[in-house]
């Protein structure tokens, strides 16, 4: 996969936003994959390369770190605000970021004509808001088909439950320092290690925003509503939300288990995971 930059400006000061694509020019079927909190490109990555048997030679992918994530550091030079980093690293600014990413990068309409957000945790729900604004750009004037996969992705409060004792953390010491991130860091070994590249204002921001959202019921909300052709939710048996599995199934939303895996997925059962995948791309 081929390791890009889209360059993008915020409040006046140049940016770039990483990814890695590989294109196969024949399909017009583009797979796009967003990674949760304190992750990067590399979690949807295995050693066993379950990713590139399934899916590479037939989808056009795009593995996107999100700002302030991954490679997506910002310039050394950069000077925001408490204030600006919170809308910097809102999941409506990161949603908004990639559908300017995405309509002006690739060929989306000529050969594109179907799209799959495939979000997982955080990402999940940026990916909600990212096929929400496309619908809305397009307004019915484009063949584009849209398709959703929820990877764990947060929907509702109870989803956001690290997310809610980094804040309440914050709102107790009144400060969130890189001791208290690597604190944090500490609850899983490999999650920790892709988590060390962000900084703390970039976590505790996502953080904060990311329990706004979950707490107010919207993405849930908005799942529901999406009438795209293909919305589908994910989910590790060891870290089942029963919560949310029963408000799933009231609904009648479609969801599928992969056995023998927590919260990392694509890390616990690579190619159970994909494999799954695959087929329901089919």
């Amino acid at each position: 996969m081929q390791s890009k930059y889209y360059e993008f400006e915020f409040e006046g000061q140049k940016q770039k936003l990483h990814y890695l694509e590989s294109i196969v020019e024949e399909s017009n079927h583009l797979l796009f994959l967003i990674h949760g909190l304190g992750c990067n490109t590399t979690s949807f990555l295995s050693e066993t390369q379950d990713f590139e048997s399934f899916l590479l030679k037939k989808y056009s992918i795009v593995l996107v770190d999100l700002v302030g994530f991954g490679q997506s550091q910002l310039n050394k030079d950069t000077s925001l605000s408490f204030e600006q980093s919170l809308l910097l690293y809102s999941m409506n600014q990161q949603a908004e970021l990639l559908k300017d990413m995405l309509l002006n990068t690739f060929r989306i309409n000529d050969p594109i004509t179907t799209i799959s957000i495939i979000g997982h945790s955080m990402g999940g729900g940026i990916g909600l808001l990212l096929i929400e604004k496309l619908m809305n750009h397009f307004e019915g004037n484009s063949t584009v088909q849209l398709q959703y996969f929820s990877v764990e992705g947060n929907l509702i409060a109870n989803d956001s439950f690290l997310s809610k004792r980094v804040v309440d953390s914050y709102k107790k010491n009144k400060t969130f320092t890189q001791e208290d991130l690597n604190n944090f860091l500490l609850i899983d070994e490999e999650w920790g290690k892709m988590a060390k590249l962000c900084s703390p204002t970039c976590f505790l921001c996502s953080c904060i925003d990311l329990v706004k959202v979950s707490f107010s019921g919207e993405l849930f909300d908005l799942l529901c509503k999406l009438a795209i052709n293909k919305k589908i939710y994910i989910y590790g048996e060891k870290s089942e939300n029963k919560k949310l599995s029963l408000r799933l199934e009231e609904k009648q939303l479609t969801k599928y288990k992969i056995l023998n895996a927590g919260h990392m997925i694509m890390k616990d059962q690579p190619s159970a995971f994909w494999e799954l995948i695959s087929q329901l791309l089919d």
